[in-house]
């Protein structure tokens, strides 16, 4: 039976009866990529395309254009290229515009701890839905990371200590009720749960990821210009690239504002 809810409502047409496609080498990393990509496809029940990680790009181009997946193998990068430019799948992941799946841990059995960080704009139900449906009867944390620097026109205005809790509890609530509202409109059930910090998005994505042995951390993903890689780094690339759990990036196109907001107020990067 297969254990993957409908898909009606997806935003990415991953999940809705298109191919799964692997670009795989014949390291460790590589086989397993293979097999979480055959445990995917198989719980699916959509086709499988395999593909070794040489091939000519205009033939991975080719297979890319009738699949909704790519599952790419975990494989550490050169440090100042990751800086300037992301880690070899985010690369890949940008050239291509499409759904990765980069695979870090071995595939031995189905998702069931998964992590979504997320901001509190159109982006956060489709992207909370489609971690539901690629991780089955997983457990879902959706994550939402206060930024500190709103903080900043009190703690310049020398404002008490009181009136800064003060503020940090009502973004904490208005936080949480947003999350739980998208939770809702991805029609997620009881195994999904809410979790709001602050401070780095990063740190903090890092911290939970590992304080909950995440195997899956499901993560939208918007183009940035190389001066913006540069100047701000990327929060794939650091998940990525600490190697503790698989991570599925999944295409944001446009700029997403909160739910209610006007045009060019309120608008905040998406966790990429």
């Amino acid at each position: 039976m297969n254990a993957f809810p409908s898909t009606h409502g997806l935003r990415w047409p991953c999940f809705a009866g298109r191919s799964v496609l692997a670009l795989l080498d014949d390291s460790p990393q590589g086989r397993q990529a293979g097999l979480r990509a055959e445990m995917i496809a198989r719980g699916l029940g959509v086709p499988l395309d395999l593909l070794p990680a040489g091939a000519a790009p205009a033939r991975v181009a080719a297979m890319c254009s009738g699949a909704g997946l790519l599952v790419l193998p975990y494989q550490p990068g050169h440090a100042i290229a990751e800086c300037l430019w992301g880690t070899p799948p985010e690369r890949a992941s940008r050239w291509l515009d499409m759904p990765t799946l980069v695979v870090a841990r071995p595939a031995i059995a189905p998702y069931r701890r998964v992590l979504v960080p997320v901001q509190l704009d159109d982006d956060a139900a489709p992207l909370i839905d489609a971690a539901r449906q690629l991780s089955g009867e997983a457990r879902l944390r959706v994550l939402h990371v206060l930024d500190r620097r709103v903080e900043s026109s009190l703690w310049l205005a020398d404002a008490p200590e009181p009136a800064m809790r003060a503020q940090r509890q009502r973004r904490s609530l208005a936080a949480r009720v947003a999350l739980d509202r998208a939770i809702t409109l991805a029609r997620a059930d009881d195994r999904t749960a809410s979790m709001v910090s602050s401070g780095d998005v990063a740190a903090r994505v890092l911290e939970s990821a590992c304080g909950s042995r995440t195997q899956l951390v499901v993560m939208g993903r918007r183009r940035r210009s190389l001066l913006g890689q540069l100047l701000t780094g990327s929060i794939a690339t650091r998940v990525i690239g600490a190697g503790h759990a698989d991570v599925l990036l999944l295409p944001l196109h446009g700029r997403s504002r909160p739910a209610g907001a006007r045009r060019g107020e309120g608008e905040v990067p998406a966790y990429t």
